[in-house]
């Protein structure tokens, strides 16, 4: 089994939860999960993608939005790294910066989409090796 870690303050965290999807698999089958597992491949990547896009055009409305997508689809595809991340990022666009509690302002926003940005890469090589193992069973 590979183990795809991530650092963390206090120590590692896992970027697939691997026994999320062998429970996944126990209760609706090896070839039910590889399907939402590829499904959720293409979307989350296609989100990822956007993301980018998002934070460097400045659209923090849309940003916060697609954070709060990111959280759902990762934490369902057992990104757990991703989803805290994405979970973190939405509570940062949320606090009120400068003076006036305008938000963060656009400068701001990539460095807020770092975090998940870094985990892109490592999330989705992470779950298409996992799709792999299902498809070679």
């Amino acid at each position: 089994m590979v183990h795809w870690l991530t650092r963390k303050a206090q120590g590692f965290r896992p970027v697939l939860d691997v026994e999320y999807l062998c429970r996944l698999e126990a209760h609706l089958g090896e070839a039910v999960v590889a399907e939402l597992l590829f499904d959720g491949l293409m979307e989350l990547s296609d989100r990822l993608d956007r993301l980018t896009r998002l934070a460097e055009s400045g659209d923090h409305e849309a940003l916060g939005h697609l954070g709060h997508d990111l959280i759902a689809t990762a934490g369902h595809l057992g990104l757990s790294a991703l989803s805290i991340a994405a979970a973190d990022m939405q509570r940062r666009l949320r606090e009120p910066a400068g003076p006036r509690g305008q938000g963060p302002d656009a400068r701001n926003l990539e460095i807020i989409a770092a975090p998940v940005r870094h985990l892109t890469e490592p999330s989705l090589n992470a779950l298409t090796h996992h799709l792999s193992s299902l498809k070679a069973r």
